[in-house]
C-alpha cells in the first residue's frame, strides 16, 4: 500500500473565508524556518523531477549541485513547457537519438541569477494585495524570499510565494493581473 493516499472528503468549500486583499503577505509565503526546503539535483532527468514534485505536491523545485549548493529552480511549468524540446533542438537531438526523458532538470532550470527574489522584511510589512501584483505574469508566478544570512554579507533563502497560494488565499482559481497596486 502507498504512503501516499486519499482518505476521502474533508469539506465540500473551503474552511476558511477567503483573505483579502488587505491581509498580511507573510500568509502566502512557504517558511524554509517551519517547511522543508524541496531540492532535486542538476543531473536528475525532467521525468525523475516531474514525478518527485508530484509525490510532494509541488510545482517548484530548487536545484542543488554535486556539493548541494543552490544553483537555480526548475517548475513543472519548465518540464511540461517547451523548454525540454527548444533544448533537444539546440543539441541536434533527433526522435532516433534521444528522447524527453533523457533531459536534465540542469537542462532546463532557471540559474539563480534569474529569479525574481524580495526581501523578507518587504514581505513581512506587505499585503497579499502586493503580492498578487507581483506575481501576475504567466512565465514569473514565484517570489523566492530572500534575508540576510549570518555573516550579514551574503544573502539566503528564506522561503517562497507562489502566484496559486496567494489566489487560493484569496478565494481566486488565479491572481488577476493587474487589480492590485505593486510594491514601489
Amino acid at each position: 500500500m502507498s504512503l501516499l493516499h486519499s482518505i476521502g472528503v474533508i469539506a465540500d468549500r473551503p474552511i476558511l473565508p477567503p483573505l483579502d486583499v488587505s491581509d498580511p503577505a507573510l500568509l502566502a509565503m512557504t517558511d524554509f524556518r517551519s517547511s522543508p526546503m524541496i531540492t532535486t539535483a542538476m543531473q536528475t532527468s525532467i521525468e525523475d523531477a516531474l514525478q518527485a514534485m508530484k509525490v510532494a505536491g509541488v510545482r517548484f523545485l530548487f536545484v542543488a549541485d554535486e556539493r548541494g549548493r543552490l544553483v537555480g529552480s526548475v517548475t513543472s511549468f519548465h518540464i511540461q513547457g517547451e523548454r525540454p524540446l527548444q533544448y533537444m533542438m539546440a543539441v541536434g537531438c533527433t526522435p532516433t537519438t534521444c528522447a524527453w526523458r533523457d533531459v536534465l532538470v540542469g537542462d532546463v532550470m532557471d540559474p539563480i541569477g534569474a529569479w525574481r527574489t524580495i526581501e523578507f522584511a518587504v514581505v513581512a510589512v506587505a499585503t497579499l494585495g502586493e503580492l498578487a501584483a507581483l506575481v501576475d505574469e504567466p512565465e514569473q508566478r514565484y517570489l523566492v524570499v530572500v534575508e540576510p544570512a549570518g555573516d550579514g554579507r551574503r544573502r539566503q533563502v528564506r522561503g517562497l510565494i507562489s502566484a496559486t497560494r496567494v489566489g487560493k488565499l484569496m478565494g481566486q482559481a488565479a491572481v488577476p493581473a493587474g487589480n492590485v497596486r505593486g510594491l514601489s
